[in-house]
């Protein structure tokens, strides 16, 4: 039997076998994202489906057809039923026309439309967002196109899984094909609401936009002043130019704006109530307005503005100041009465 201090040499003089262990979750080890795995839904049958799917058939058609809807508000103003009017600062809802100063007209629907949509949560559930919200619709309707190419969902899996071949390459071409002329429709499609649609689909199509002729208007007015016809008729250039889609020409257009400055005149008011005396320069401009494309909205109108000043102080120092700002008047009347038209 050995002695202790035996035994002690026995173990130190044994060597000892070291494992390097690393954790394997240590926390710069861990990644912040897990791999995504795609789902494939499996078709879905039944009563609530069939019900998604006619809410999803009309609330797509509401969208897509709205802004080729058409509804007369008279002359001088757009003839579609919803049109977001940025140029002018109009909301147009069928019969309804909201200016910017009128937005709590839209508070108020908005908060309408939130406590309908608390109430009927609470009442059924999520109702809005299982049938009727945009991404739901729009998801519905991309699920059926995949399922439509591809296949229901043990078909996808199987594609998912297979090698790169032509078949598959062709079914997720077609489909992403789909998807991408489904994007185009619906980003084309709200832009329609900002603009008049046809027109604007026209000039998508051609690649080309209207063009409007025009003309110097020539002062016809008693008082000549050689300023008056340039500033005009550059301003009216300008708005059109600035402002609307159509490409203004000195030629003959689409449309042709043409005129004549008939009046220029300064009137004398009377004193009331001891203010001081003052003057009116009044312009007045004939314009013709000829649509080649619908001779109905073609018309031949008198627009009059006028500006008051101190009869104390000298026109000549104010005219060029009053003159810019009477024909930007008229030229806001003219430019509302035929491109809101169009």
């Amino acid at each position: 039997m050995g002695t202790r201090s035996d035994w002690r040499e026995i173990v130190v003089s044994t060597p000892v076998e070291t494992v390097d262990v690393r954790a394997v979750n240590k926390k710069e080890n861990r990644s912040l994202y897990k791999k995504r795995e795609k789902i494939q839904p499996k078709k879905a049958t039944g009563t609530f489906r069939r019900l998604k799917w006619i809410i999803m058939g009309i609330t797509l058609a509401i969208y897509y057809v709205t802004p080729w809807i058409r509804w007369d508000r008279g002359v001088g103003a757009p003839d579609q039923a919803v049109l977001v009017d940025l140029d002018h600062g109009r909301f147009y809802f069928f019969f309804i026309e909201i200016w910017p100063q009128e937005v709590y007209y839209i508070t108020g629907i908005l908060i309408l439309a939130a406590l309908a949509l608390f109430m009927v949560t609470s009442l059924f559930g999520r109702a809005w967002c299982g049938y009727s919200c945009p991404q739901t619709v729009w998801t519905d309707l991309f699920i059926f196109v995949e399922r439509m190419v591809e296949g229901d969902r043990n078909a996808r899996l199987k594609l998912d899984k297979a090698a790169m071949s032509f078949s598959k390459f062709y079914k997720r071409f077609i489909k992403h094909s789909i998807w991408l002329i489904i994007g185009l429709l619906t980003g084309g499609a709200w832009v329609f609401y900002f603009a008049d649609a046809p027109s604007l689909l026209t000039d998508l199509v051609t690649g080309e936009a209207k063009t409007i002729a025009i003309h110097f208007f020539e002062n016809k007015a008693a008082i000549v002043v050689p300023e008056l016809s340039q500033v005009f008729t550059q301003e009216m250039r300008d708005k059109f130019r600035n402002e609307s889609r159509l490409v203004v020409t000195n030629d003959k257009g689409d449309w042709d704006l043409s005129g004549y400055i008939s009046q220029y005149q300064t009137t004398f008011l009377a004193v009331q109530n001891d203010q001081p005396a003052k003057t009116r320069l009044s312009l007045s401009v004939q314009v013709t307005f000829i649509n080649s494309e619908d001779e109905k909205k073609s018309f031949d109108k008198t627009y009059t503005q006028y500006e008051d000043f101190d009869s104390d102080e000298e026109l000549s120092n104010i005219e060029l100041e009053l003159i810019e700002e009477l024909s930007e008047r008229i030229v806001i009347d003219v430019f509302n009465d035929t491109v809101n038209n169009w």
